[in-house]
Protein backbone atom coordinates (compact mmCIF):
# COMPACT_ATOMS: atom_id res chain seq x y z
CA UNK A 1 0.00 0.00 0.00
CA UNK A 2 0.89 3.46 -0.62
CA UNK A 3 1.05 5.74 2.22
CA UNK A 4 0.03 9.77 1.23
CA UNK A 5 4.10 10.41 0.33
CA UNK A 6 4.32 7.75 -1.68
CA UNK A 7 0.98 8.37 -3.31
CA UNK A 8 2.26 12.14 -4.21
CA UNK A 9 5.33 10.79 -5.82
CA UNK A 10 3.67 7.78 -7.58
CA UNK A 11 1.24 9.89 -8.99
CA UNK A 12 3.26 12.53 -10.74
CA UNK A 13 5.32 9.41 -12.26
CA UNK A 14 2.46 7.94 -13.36
CA UNK A 15 1.06 10.61 -15.02
CA UNK A 16 4.16 10.97 -17.08
CA UNK A 17 4.37 7.05 -18.10
CA UNK A 18 0.86 7.23 -19.07
CA UNK A 19 2.06 9.40 -21.81
CA UNK A 20 4.27 6.71 -23.41
CA UNK A 21 2.70 4.36 -25.44
CA UNK A 22 5.85 1.87 -25.55
CA UNK A 23 5.22 -0.33 -22.22
CA UNK A 24 9.39 -1.33 -22.52
CA UNK A 25 9.57 2.43 -22.59
CA UNK A 26 7.20 3.31 -19.80
CA UNK A 27 9.19 0.96 -17.67
CA UNK A 28 12.81 2.61 -18.22
CA UNK A 29 11.05 6.04 -17.58
CA UNK A 30 9.51 4.63 -14.27
CA UNK A 31 12.74 3.19 -12.88
CA UNK A 32 15.05 6.04 -13.93
CA UNK A 33 11.89 8.21 -12.02
CA UNK A 34 12.24 5.92 -9.01
CA UNK A 35 15.97 6.10 -8.91
CA UNK A 36 16.11 2.69 -8.87
CA UNK A 37 13.74 1.62 -6.26
CA UNK A 38 12.34 -1.43 -7.47
CA UNK A 39 9.87 -2.04 -4.94
CA UNK A 40 8.10 1.49 -5.71
CA UNK A 41 8.74 0.83 -9.89
CA UNK A 42 7.05 -2.65 -9.36
CA UNK A 43 4.31 -1.21 -7.30
CA UNK A 44 3.88 1.69 -9.96
CA UNK A 45 4.23 -0.54 -13.03
CA UNK A 46 1.32 -3.16 -11.52
CA UNK A 47 -0.92 0.15 -11.78
CA UNK A 48 -0.25 0.72 -15.42
CA UNK A 49 -0.47 -2.75 -15.78
CA UNK A 50 -3.58 -2.82 -14.40
CA UNK A 51 -5.20 0.56 -16.36
CA UNK A 52 -7.34 -0.43 -19.07
CA UNK A 53 -9.73 1.25 -18.70
CA UNK A 54 -11.08 -0.32 -16.01
CA UNK A 55 -9.61 2.46 -13.16
CA UNK A 56 -8.60 6.05 -13.82
CA UNK A 57 -5.57 6.59 -11.78
CA UNK A 58 -6.00 9.89 -11.70
CA UNK A 59 -8.91 11.45 -11.64
CA UNK A 60 -10.13 8.80 -9.10
CA UNK A 61 -13.11 9.25 -6.80
CA UNK A 62 -11.27 7.60 -3.99
CA UNK A 63 -9.14 9.24 -1.30
CA UNK A 64 -5.88 8.89 -2.39
CA UNK A 65 -4.09 11.18 0.56
CA UNK A 66 -4.98 8.97 2.93
CA UNK A 67 -1.70 8.02 4.70
CA UNK A 68 -3.09 4.28 3.86
CA UNK A 69 -5.64 2.40 1.87
CA UNK A 70 -7.86 0.31 2.66
CA UNK A 71 -7.90 -3.40 1.09
CA UNK A 72 -11.20 -2.06 -0.38
CA UNK A 73 -9.81 0.61 -2.78
CA UNK A 74 -9.90 -0.63 -6.45
CA UNK A 75 -5.88 -0.04 -6.95
CA UNK A 76 -5.31 -2.92 -4.23
CA UNK A 77 -7.54 -5.31 -6.39
CA UNK A 78 -5.92 -5.30 -9.35
CA UNK A 79 -7.06 -7.70 -12.30
CA UNK A 80 -5.78 -10.77 -11.98
CA UNK A 81 -6.09 -12.22 -15.06
CA UNK A 82 -3.54 -12.61 -17.02
CA UNK A 83 -1.31 -12.91 -13.89
CA UNK A 84 2.30 -12.02 -14.81
CA UNK A 85 5.16 -12.25 -12.22
CA UNK A 86 7.11 -9.25 -11.15
CA UNK A 87 9.87 -10.23 -12.77
CA UNK A 88 11.79 -13.59 -14.19
CA UNK A 89 15.18 -13.28 -13.30
CA UNK A 90 16.46 -10.13 -14.68
CA UNK A 91 13.47 -9.95 -16.88
CA UNK A 92 10.51 -7.95 -16.88
CA UNK A 93 7.45 -9.59 -18.57
CA UNK A 94 5.27 -7.01 -20.58
CA UNK A 95 2.71 -9.65 -21.90
CA UNK A 96 1.66 -12.92 -21.95
CA UNK A 97 2.17 -14.32 -25.70
CA UNK A 98 0.56 -17.94 -24.78
CA UNK A 99 0.26 -20.48 -22.10
CA UNK A 100 -0.78 -24.25 -22.29
CA UNK A 101 0.73 -27.36 -21.05
CA UNK A 102 4.06 -26.88 -22.70
CA UNK A 103 4.77 -23.49 -20.94
CA UNK A 104 4.58 -20.12 -20.95
CA UNK A 105 5.80 -17.54 -23.63
CA UNK A 106 5.72 -13.71 -22.38
CA UNK A 107 6.73 -10.63 -23.98
CA UNK A 108 9.61 -9.31 -21.78
CA UNK A 109 12.14 -6.31 -21.53
CA UNK A 110 15.32 -6.60 -19.99
CA UNK A 111 14.85 -5.13 -16.25
CA UNK A 112 18.28 -3.36 -15.44
CA UNK A 113 21.32 -4.31 -17.26
CA UNK A 114 23.43 -4.61 -14.00
CA UNK A 115 21.02 -6.86 -12.77
CA UNK A 116 21.78 -10.03 -14.00
CA UNK A 117 20.62 -12.05 -11.13
CA UNK A 118 17.61 -12.46 -8.80
CA UNK A 119 16.65 -9.58 -6.66
CA UNK A 120 12.98 -9.10 -6.58
CA UNK A 121 12.53 -11.90 -8.61
CA UNK A 122 9.01 -13.94 -8.31
CA UNK A 123 9.32 -16.92 -6.01
CA UNK A 124 10.43 -20.01 -7.65
CA UNK A 125 11.44 -17.44 -10.75
CA UNK A 126 15.34 -16.50 -10.07
CA UNK A 127 17.56 -17.15 -12.55
CA UNK A 128 19.65 -20.11 -10.73
CA UNK A 129 22.50 -20.21 -13.85
CA UNK A 130 22.87 -19.63 -17.53
CA UNK A 131 23.48 -23.29 -18.96
CA UNK A 132 24.06 -21.79 -22.16
CA UNK A 133 25.69 -18.18 -21.72
CA UNK A 134 23.86 -15.17 -23.33
CA UNK A 135 24.44 -14.48 -26.76
CA UNK A 136 24.50 -10.96 -26.73
CA UNK A 137 26.43 -7.68 -27.14
CA UNK A 138 23.51 -6.35 -25.09
CA UNK A 139 19.72 -7.42 -24.52
CA UNK A 140 17.11 -6.14 -27.58
CA UNK A 141 14.44 -3.72 -26.41
CA UNK A 142 12.13 -6.81 -26.16
CA UNK A 143 12.70 -10.30 -26.57
CA UNK A 144 10.69 -13.48 -26.00
CA UNK A 145 11.00 -15.56 -22.81
CA UNK A 146 9.15 -18.75 -23.03
CA UNK A 147 9.67 -20.72 -19.55
CA UNK A 148 8.76 -24.59 -20.28
CA UNK A 149 6.73 -26.56 -17.56
CA UNK A 150 7.26 -29.30 -15.50
CA UNK A 151 7.16 -32.50 -18.18
CA UNK A 152 10.03 -33.92 -19.26
CA UNK A 153 8.45 -33.28 -22.55
CA UNK A 154 8.35 -29.70 -22.22
CA UNK A 155 11.82 -29.24 -21.50
CA UNK A 156 12.95 -31.38 -23.81
CA UNK A 157 11.27 -29.15 -26.38
CA UNK A 158 13.16 -25.47 -24.99
CA UNK A 159 16.38 -27.60 -25.31
CA UNK A 160 15.38 -28.78 -28.71
CA UNK A 161 14.65 -25.06 -29.46
CA UNK A 162 17.58 -23.69 -28.86
CA UNK A 163 19.76 -26.07 -30.08
CA UNK A 164 18.28 -25.64 -33.13
CA UNK A 165 18.12 -22.10 -33.31
CA UNK A 166 21.89 -21.61 -32.60
CA UNK A 167 22.35 -23.89 -35.81
CA UNK A 168 20.20 -21.65 -38.22
CA UNK A 169 21.88 -18.59 -39.72
CA UNK A 170 18.72 -16.75 -40.98
CA UNK A 171 16.76 -13.32 -39.99
CA UNK A 172 13.62 -15.37 -40.89
CA UNK A 173 13.82 -17.27 -37.29
CA UNK A 174 14.33 -15.85 -33.96
CA UNK A 175 17.86 -15.03 -32.63
CA UNK A 176 18.37 -17.00 -29.43
CA UNK A 177 20.23 -15.38 -26.47
CA UNK A 178 20.07 -17.62 -23.83
CA UNK A 179 19.12 -20.61 -22.18
CA UNK A 180 19.02 -20.34 -18.14
CA UNK A 181 17.71 -22.70 -15.80
CA UNK A 182 15.33 -21.33 -12.86
CA UNK A 183 15.22 -21.90 -9.31
CA UNK A 184 12.16 -24.14 -9.63
CA UNK A 185 14.25 -26.25 -11.70
CA UNK A 186 11.76 -24.65 -15.25
CA UNK A 187 13.70 -23.97 -18.27
CA UNK A 188 14.04 -20.15 -19.65
CA UNK A 189 14.58 -19.81 -23.24
CA UNK A 190 15.17 -16.15 -24.63
CA UNK A 191 14.38 -14.93 -28.10
CA UNK A 192 14.23 -12.58 -30.65
CA UNK A 193 10.70 -10.90 -30.64
CA UNK A 194 9.36 -11.24 -33.94
CA UNK A 195 6.18 -8.56 -34.83
CA UNK A 196 3.38 -9.46 -36.46
CA UNK A 197 0.22 -11.64 -37.38
CA UNK A 198 -0.11 -15.20 -38.18
CA UNK A 199 -0.42 -16.20 -41.13
CA UNK A 200 -4.05 -17.04 -42.09
CA UNK A 201 -5.19 -14.01 -39.26
CA UNK A 202 -3.24 -11.87 -41.72
CA UNK A 203 -4.56 -13.25 -44.86
CA UNK A 204 -7.95 -13.60 -44.04
CA UNK A 205 -9.27 -10.85 -41.21
CA UNK A 206 -7.54 -8.08 -42.90
CA UNK A 207 -9.17 -8.53 -46.52
CA UNK A 208 -6.37 -8.78 -48.45
CA UNK A 209 -6.38 -9.78 -51.76
CA UNK A 210 -5.78 -13.94 -53.47
CA UNK A 211 -3.06 -12.64 -55.12
CA UNK A 212 -1.37 -11.23 -52.08
CA UNK A 213 -2.15 -14.07 -49.90
CA UNK A 214 -0.58 -16.54 -52.29
CA UNK A 215 2.43 -14.67 -52.42
CA UNK A 216 2.88 -14.34 -48.69
CA UNK A 217 2.35 -18.24 -48.75
CA UNK A 218 4.94 -18.11 -51.44
CA UNK A 219 7.38 -15.89 -49.58
CA UNK A 220 7.09 -18.99 -46.25
CA UNK A 221 7.68 -22.01 -48.77
CA UNK A 222 10.77 -20.21 -49.23
CA UNK A 223 11.52 -19.78 -45.57
CA UNK A 224 10.93 -23.35 -45.17
CA UNK A 225 12.86 -24.49 -48.29
CA UNK A 226 15.76 -22.26 -46.71
CA UNK A 227 15.39 -24.03 -43.43
CA UNK A 228 16.15 -27.43 -45.23
CA UNK A 229 18.84 -26.64 -47.01
CA UNK A 230 20.93 -25.77 -43.35
CA UNK A 231 19.43 -29.40 -42.90
CA UNK A 232 16.74 -28.61 -40.67
CA UNK A 233 12.87 -29.94 -40.50
CA UNK A 234 10.62 -27.89 -38.61
CA UNK A 235 7.75 -30.67 -38.12
CA UNK A 236 4.93 -28.54 -36.63
CA UNK A 237 4.38 -26.22 -39.45
CA UNK A 238 0.92 -24.11 -38.97
CA UNK A 239 -0.62 -20.64 -39.42
CA UNK A 240 0.23 -19.68 -35.53
CA UNK A 241 4.24 -20.89 -36.32
CA UNK A 242 4.47 -18.26 -39.96
CA UNK A 243 4.33 -14.59 -38.88
CA UNK A 244 3.26 -12.10 -41.44
CA UNK A 245 5.19 -8.42 -40.39
CA UNK A 246 3.97 -6.40 -43.40
CA UNK A 247 5.76 -3.12 -42.10
CA UNK A 248 9.12 -4.86 -42.78
CA UNK A 249 7.55 -6.85 -45.54
CA UNK A 250 9.11 -10.06 -43.51
CA UNK A 251 7.57 -13.29 -43.21
CA UNK A 252 9.48 -15.33 -40.50
CA UNK A 253 8.93 -19.34 -39.08
CA UNK A 254 8.89 -20.05 -35.24
CA UNK A 255 8.42 -22.33 -32.73
CA UNK A 256 11.08 -24.77 -33.55
CA UNK A 257 10.48 -27.38 -30.79
CA UNK A 258 9.75 -30.24 -32.02
CA UNK A 259 12.47 -29.42 -35.17
CA UNK A 260 14.78 -31.96 -36.12
CA UNK A 261 17.98 -32.53 -38.08
CA UNK A 262 17.72 -33.97 -41.48
CA UNK A 263 18.96 -37.76 -41.30
CA UNK A 264 19.26 -37.94 -37.28
CA UNK A 265 17.69 -36.40 -33.65
CA UNK A 266 19.12 -32.93 -32.87
CA UNK A 267 19.15 -34.07 -29.37
CA UNK A 268 18.48 -37.39 -27.26
CA UNK A 269 14.50 -37.15 -26.24
CA UNK A 270 13.34 -38.47 -23.34
CA UNK A 271 9.56 -38.19 -24.86
CA UNK A 272 8.02 -38.39 -27.84
CA UNK A 273 8.55 -35.17 -29.96
CA UNK A 274 5.28 -32.86 -30.26
CA UNK A 275 3.45 -31.97 -33.48
CA UNK A 276 -0.10 -30.65 -34.07
CA UNK A 277 -2.27 -33.87 -35.37
CA UNK A 278 -4.24 -31.50 -37.86
CA UNK A 279 -0.91 -30.49 -40.00
CA UNK A 280 1.41 -33.67 -39.01
CA UNK A 281 2.27 -36.03 -41.85
CA UNK A 282 0.88 -39.42 -42.13
CA UNK A 283 5.08 -40.47 -41.80
CA UNK A 284 4.64 -38.36 -38.48
CA UNK A 285 1.69 -39.78 -37.20
CA UNK A 286 3.30 -43.76 -37.67
CA UNK A 287 6.73 -42.18 -36.02
CA UNK A 288 8.09 -43.01 -39.37
CA UNK A 289 11.12 -41.57 -40.80
CA UNK A 290 10.81 -38.11 -42.04
CA UNK A 291 12.31 -35.70 -44.36
CA UNK A 292 11.54 -32.63 -45.49
CA UNK A 293 8.80 -33.78 -47.30
CA UNK A 294 7.13 -33.95 -43.93
CA UNK A 295 7.07 -29.99 -43.97
CA UNK A 296 5.41 -30.31 -47.59
CA UNK A 297 2.55 -32.23 -46.47
CA UNK A 298 2.09 -29.33 -43.72
CA UNK A 299 2.44 -26.07 -45.70
CA UNK A 300 -0.07 -28.46 -48.05
CA UNK A 301 -2.69 -28.26 -45.38
CA UNK A 302 -2.04 -24.56 -44.78
CA UNK A 303 -2.54 -23.89 -48.61
CA UNK A 304 -6.00 -25.74 -48.12
CA UNK A 305 -6.76 -23.86 -45.13
CA UNK A 306 -6.20 -20.63 -46.99
CA UNK A 307 -7.88 -21.78 -50.08
CA UNK A 308 -11.37 -22.41 -48.07
CA UNK A 309 -10.79 -19.39 -45.82
CA UNK A 310 -10.60 -17.28 -48.96
CA UNK A 311 -13.76 -18.87 -50.78
CA UNK A 312 -15.47 -18.34 -47.69
CA UNK A 313 -14.94 -14.55 -47.27
CA UNK A 314 -15.88 -14.27 -51.12
CA UNK A 315 -19.01 -14.81 -50.57
CA UNK A 316 -19.83 -15.88 -53.98
CA UNK A 317 -22.43 -18.66 -54.44
CA UNK A 318 -20.01 -20.21 -57.27
CA UNK A 319 -17.05 -20.15 -54.96
CA UNK A 320 -15.16 -17.97 -56.92
CA UNK A 321 -11.88 -16.21 -56.00
CA UNK A 322 -12.13 -12.62 -56.10
CA UNK A 323 -10.11 -9.81 -55.12
CA UNK A 324 -8.09 -6.50 -56.29
CA UNK A 325 -4.65 -7.07 -57.38
CA UNK A 326 -1.51 -4.92 -56.15
CA UNK A 327 -2.27 -2.65 -59.13
CA UNK A 328 -5.53 -1.07 -59.71
CA UNK A 329 -6.83 -3.67 -62.23
CA UNK A 330 -9.78 -7.06 -60.79
CA UNK A 331 -9.00 -10.79 -61.23
CA UNK A 332 -11.07 -13.59 -60.49
CA UNK A 333 -9.69 -17.33 -60.41
CA UNK A 334 -10.96 -19.46 -62.78
CA UNK A 335 -13.01 -22.58 -63.23
CA UNK A 336 -9.28 -23.68 -64.11
CA UNK A 337 -7.53 -21.72 -61.68
CA UNK A 338 -9.46 -23.14 -59.03
CA UNK A 339 -8.79 -26.59 -60.06
CA UNK A 340 -5.48 -25.99 -60.23
CA UNK A 341 -5.05 -24.78 -56.62
CA UNK A 342 -7.09 -27.91 -55.28
CA UNK A 343 -4.49 -30.26 -57.40
CA UNK A 344 -1.74 -28.84 -55.63
CA UNK A 345 -3.43 -29.14 -52.66
CA UNK A 346 -3.72 -32.68 -53.00
CA UNK A 347 -0.18 -32.90 -54.55
CA UNK A 348 1.26 -31.38 -51.29
CA UNK A 349 -0.76 -33.58 -49.03
CA UNK A 350 -0.71 -37.23 -50.46
CA UNK A 351 0.09 -39.94 -48.23
CA UNK A 352 3.35 -41.18 -49.91
CA UNK A 353 5.92 -38.65 -49.81
CA UNK A 354 7.47 -39.41 -53.00
CA UNK A 355 4.30 -38.20 -54.77
CA UNK A 356 4.42 -34.93 -52.94
CA UNK A 357 7.02 -32.06 -54.19
CA UNK A 358 10.25 -32.69 -54.13
CA UNK A 359 11.65 -29.71 -52.40
CA UNK A 360 9.96 -26.59 -50.59
CA UNK A 361 11.41 -24.06 -53.58
CA UNK A 362 9.54 -26.88 -55.34
CA UNK A 363 6.21 -26.08 -53.99
CA UNK A 364 7.07 -21.98 -54.06
CA UNK A 365 7.75 -22.19 -57.88
CA UNK A 366 4.33 -23.91 -58.67
CA UNK A 367 2.55 -21.14 -56.27
CA UNK A 368 4.25 -18.40 -57.84
CA UNK A 369 3.06 -19.73 -61.32
CA UNK A 370 -0.69 -19.63 -60.46
CA UNK A 371 -0.33 -16.13 -59.33
CA UNK A 372 -0.93 -13.61 -61.67
CA UNK A 373 1.88 -12.31 -62.81
CA UNK A 374 3.83 -15.18 -62.39
CA UNK A 375 4.24 -17.21 -65.52
CA UNK A 376 1.09 -19.13 -65.04
CA UNK A 377 -1.56 -19.91 -67.65
CA UNK A 378 -3.20 -16.94 -68.75
CA UNK A 379 -6.85 -19.41 -68.48
CA UNK A 380 -6.32 -19.33 -65.20
CA UNK A 381 -7.24 -15.75 -64.05
CA UNK A 382 -9.46 -13.31 -65.53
Amino acid sequence: MFTSEEWKEAKAILGRALEIRSTSEQFRFVQLATAGDSALTERIMNLLRADSGKFDFLDSGVALEEASWSSDCPFNRLPSEPTLPAFVGPFLPLQMISANANGTTYLCTSANEQRMLNRDASPGLELSRWLEPPHRKGWPREMVLKLSAESDASQSAIRNEFAVLSHIRSRAVPHPYGLGLLTNERLALVLDYLPGSSFLQRSCIDGRSPNQSLRTFEKACRVVHSLHLQGVIHLDLKPEHIIVDEARARVSIIDFGSAEFLGRLLSRRRSLPSFTPEYASPEQISLSCKDCRSDIYSLGVILSQLYESLVARSGEANSRFSGKLLGSSSTTLTADGRSAIVNLIRWCTSPDPGRRPQSARNLADLVHALSPGGSCDPSLWR
